[in-house]
C-alpha cells in the first residue's frame, strides 16, 4: 500500500474491518427498485444494508421515526437464484417458515394475486400476550438472477383497506428490475444501491480531484479518497469521504469524533487534536501529527444527516519545508 493510501486508512474507520484488504462489498449486477415510494424516497431512511452479490437486504423507515419505535417499514431483499423450483413451492415454504415461528398467532393469509413467477399476498401476526401485531404486504417475483422481496409492513396498527389499496398498486406498478448501476443514479427511488454516498457535492475546490480509491462494505460503509489531478511535489494532500447509515439510530457524531481520535493515536502516538466548532450535529476539529520528520495536519467534519453519517478528513503531509522550498526557488535563478 503506497504512502497516500496508507494515511488515509488510518484516518478512516475501514482498518477495523478483519477483513479489510480493500475488499468491496459483492454489488449484484441488477436491483429491485420501488419508484416514488409513499411520500418520496427522501422520506425514507436506511436502518439496515447488507450487499453480499446473491443474498442482498436493505430496510428503510421513514425519517420521523426511530429504530426503537418503528411503526412502518419497507424491506428489499434478493436471494439465491431457485433454478429448477418453481416460486409457488418456495412460496409453500416460506408460509410453513413464518407459521412455524409464529404458532397459532397468524390471524391472516391472503393471496392478491400470483401467477408462475409473481405473487402479491398479505398476512398479520397477532400476538395479544405481547401487545404485538404486525401487517405485512409482500410482492415476491422470480428471475434468472433471483428472487426478489419487497415488503410493505406497519406494526401495532392495521392497514386499512384504502391505504392497503394504494400499497398494493404501488408494489404492482412501481416495483421493478433495473441494473445495479442504473439504480445507482436513479433518482426518487428505494433500492440496493447506496443514496447517501451517491449524493455527497465534492464542491467546487475538489471536483476536479482523481479518486484514488473507493472501498463500500456489506453493511453499507464506504470511503472515497480523492487526490490532486496534478500532484505537488512538496506535499501529499488527500480528501477522505466517508459514509454510514445511522444503522442502530443511536450513535452521534461525538462517537464517531472520539472513536476515531482513539484510532489515529493508535497509528500516530504523538497526535494532537482540538475541536474547533461542535453542536449536537456536527463537529469540526484539526489534528497534527508526525510521519517520521514529516509534518502532518488534518481537518475533519463530522456530519449527521437524515440518512446517516458524513466524515469528511482533508488531510496534508508536507514534504519539504519552507526553507527548503526558498533553497530551491534561488537556485532557479542564474545568470541567462
Amino acid at each position: 500500500m503506497n504512502k497516500i493510501l496508507f494515511l488515509c486508512v488510518a484516518f478512516t474507520f475501514i482498518f477495523k474491518s478483519p477483513t479489510f484488504a480493500l475488499d468491496n462489498a459483492k454489488f449484484p449486477e441488477d436491483s429491485v427498485v420501488l419508484k416514488s415510494p409513499p411520500g418520496s424516497a427522501a422520506n425514507w431512511k436506511e436502518i439496515n444494508r447488507y450487499l453480499g452479490g446473491e443474498h442482498c437486504i436493505v430496510e428503510y423507515i421513514p425519517i420521523d421515526q426511530t429504530v426503537e419505535d418503528i411503526k412502518d417499514i419497507i424491506i428489499i431483499q434478493k436471494t439465491g437464484v431457485l433454478e429448477d423450483t418453481p416460486l409457488s413451492a418456495y412460496l409453500e415454504s416460506l408460509k410453513r417458515g413464518i407459521y412455524s415461528q409464529y404458532s397459532g398467532k397468524i390471524t391472516n393469509w391472503k393471496v392478491i394475486e400470483e401467477n408462475k413467477n409473481d405473487c402479491i399476498f398479505e398476512w398479520t401476526l397477532e400476538d395479544t400476550a405481547q401487545g404485538q401485531l404486525v401487517n405485512d404486504i409482500i410482492r415476491i417475483f422470480k428471475t434468472n438472477c433471483g428472487v426478489y422481496h419487497i415488503s410493505y409492513t406497519r406494526k401495532d396498527k392495521v392497514i386499512h383497506s384504502d391505504e392497503k389499496e394504494q400499497r398494493i398498486k404501488l408494489l404492482k406498478e412501481s416495483a421493478c428490475i433495473i441494473s445495479f448501476e442504473e439504480a445507482k443514479t436513479s433518482k426518487d427511488i428505494l433500492s440496493f444501491a447506496d443514496k447517501f454516498k451517491n449524493t455527497i457535492d465534492l464542491g467546487h475546490e475538489f471536483k476536479n480531484w482523481e479518486v484514488k480509491e473507493d472501498i463500500t462494505l456489506e453493511n453499507g460503509y464506504s470511503v472515497v479518497t480523492y487526490v490532486p489531478s496534478a500532484p505537488n511535489k512538496y506535499k501529499l494532500e488527500w480528501v477522505c469521504i466517508e459514509t454510514y447509515p445511522n444503522l442502530g439510530g443511536k450513535e452521534t457524531v461525538k462517537t464517531y469524533y472520539d472513536e476515531k481520535k482513539k484510532r489515529i493515536r493508535e497509528c500516530y502516538t504523538d497526535s494532537i487534536f482540538k475541536i474547533l466548532e461542535q453542536n449536537q450535529d456536527e463537529i469540526l476539529y484539526k489534528c497534527y501529527f508526525k510521519v517520521g520528520n514529516q509534518d502532518g495536519f488534518v481537518v475533519g467534519r463530522n456530519v449527521l444527516d437524515k440518512l446517516g453519517f458524513l466524515m469528511v478528513t482533508y488531510g496534508c503531509v508536507v514534504i519539504k519545508n519552507e526553507i527548503e522550498l526558498m533553497q530551491e526557488k534561488l537556485k532557479q535563478i542564474s545568470p541567462k
